[in-house]
């Protein structure tokens, strides 16, 4: 079993904002674990909903099931209650399976289904009745130096896709991805990984550029 929890500070415009969340994880046996989740200004709230200062609570399970190193299948189910009143319900199931392994290169095929529903629509964020999506992505992990327990890669990604909103039509869903990696005796782990995603929202195309940076220490 695996217990988290977490304090967060949010500021976008409207001062800053204390949120909170508490996540378990309970492994079955070597293949299924379950686990959920639940948040106080969830840190997955839309940009355009905090730019309008409408902020969310919410939650999460999940079911996982993984058969080895390079296989595996996992389901989320998400609800969350925004301060505007809306209630959304998001669903996402996300597997990857292994294609090729050696010392140095890691490649993997990877797949994501997801799909939501809103209580509410005349909002002034992006708030779809209904959506559907799917993204296949191809994952590849080249290692650039290794001796012992350090370890520096890099990371590739590309996916093509589909995305359907209710009242629109279907269009497609880019992205592209690079990232580093440097894992240091075990103990300090840090990456960064740089993407963008071209997508449809109400009949026009936008593109989201994303950076996230993170930094591990284990004691």
């Amino acid at each position: 079993m695996t217990l988290e929890a977490e304090v967060s500070n949010h500021s976008y415009g409207f001062g800053s904002k204390q949120g909170a969340r508490v996540a378990v994880a309970r492994d079955i046996n070597d293949y299924w674990q379950y686990g959920g989740s639940l948040d106080y200004l969830t840190a997955t709230t839309p940009l355009r909903a905090l730019n309008t200062d409408v902020t969310a609570n919410g939650g999460s399970g999940f079911i996982r099931w993984r058969a080895n190193e390079s296989r595996e299948w996992k389901l989320t189910v998400s609800p969350s209650h925004f301060s505007d009143g809306n209630d959304r319900l998001e669903a996402l199931l996300a597997g990857r399976e292994g294609i090729y392994s050696s010392p140095k290169v890691q490649v993997e095929l990877g797949l994501e289904v997801s799909a939501s529903r809103n209580s509410k629509e005349d909002t002034l964020y992006f708030n779809p009745k209904s959506d559907f999506g799917v993204m296949p992505t191809v994952n590849v992990n080249h290692v650039l130096y290794h001796r012992y327990e350090t370890q520096w890669s890099q990371q590739f990604q590309v996916g093509a896709g589909t995305y359907r909103q209710q009242d629109y039509s279907s269009g497609g869903v880019g992205l592209i991805g690079y990232g580093q990696r440097f894992r240091w005796n075990d103990v300090l782990e840090a990456g960064a990984n740089l993407s963008l995603v071209s997508r449809t929202y109400d009949g026009d195309r936008e593109r989201d550029l994303r950076l996230l940076v993170d930094l591990t220490y284990r004691f």
